[in-house]
């Protein structure tokens, strides 16, 4: 889904390090996701490999 504002996509391998720094290893946000919280960039590359 895009509007010329947002732009909604799956999630990919490439996003890994972006997903990790922004908010894969803060346990404030997984206050609200059913996923474990990831605290290394390792975690979320095998996380994004599984979708």
């Amino acid at each position: 889904m895009e509007t010329p504002r947002l732009i909604l996509r799956r999630l990919s391998k490439t996003d890994a390090q972006a997903v990790w720094e922004n908010w894969g290893a803060d346990p404030e946000v997984y206050r609200y996701m059913t996923t474990k919280i990831m605290p290394k960039l390792s975690d979320v590359e095998a996380f994004l490999e599984k979708k």
